[in-house]
């Protein structure tokens, strides 16, 4: 009878089931570790995420600001524009005027002073005194003459007694001239 060793057989086998075993608890502990690590990275995403969600709605936040700021500055140009715009007319009415001034300064006789100019919408009235009313006759042809001028219609005229003649006159104004609205 032959007789037979069990015994390495059974130690091989029961290597191998502790090799599979700590295979076993190897991929387990491997799995394990992956999933910490997978919730990790899910808990540092979702944080990052809030992040991005609380930084975006203080840069939605900060644009709204920005749009407001925005609005109002153009607002403001606007306004600035307007005004500008305003005192541009009004430099370039004042600037008529004084073309105007000089013209009629230019054409007024030595024997006549004015002592009143009043403006109306189309139209101005002179008021003065002459020492002659040829001299008024001059002025009246010479301001007729000027394109800028439609009509001069002389108003009242009265004798004082310094010997000088007061008068009034009216000038109707041409389109683009002073008065003209």
């Amino acid at each position: 009878m032959l007789t037979v060793n069990l015994m390495p057989w059974r130690a091989r086998r029961k290597r191998q089931h502790w090799q599979q075993g700590g295979r076993l608890c190897g991929a387990v502990v491997l799995l394990i570790i992956l999933a910490l690590q997978s919730g990790y990275w899910q808990q540092q995403l979702n944080h990052q995420r809030a992040n991005l969600l609380s930084s975006g709605a203080d840069a939605q936040q900060h644009l709204a600001l920005l749009h407001e700021r925005t609005l109002a500055a153009q607002q403001r140009l606007s306004q600035l524009l307007q005004v500008e715009q305003r005192r541009r007319l009004q430099q370039q009415d004042l600037s008529r005027w004084m073309n105007f001034i000089q013209l009629l300064s230019a054409e007024i006789p030595q024997d006549i002073w004015l002592d009143g100019l009043k403006k109306r919408q189309q139209s101005i009235t002179l008021s003065g005194f002459s020492r002659s009313v040829t001299a008024l006759h001059q002025l009246r042809d010479r301001l007729h003459q000027k394109q800028e001028i439609l009509s001069v219609k002389p108003g009242a005229l009265r004798r004082e007694p310094s010997a000088d003649v007061s008068f009034s006159m009216q000038l109707s104004l041409g389109n683009g001239e002073p008065g003209h609205e």
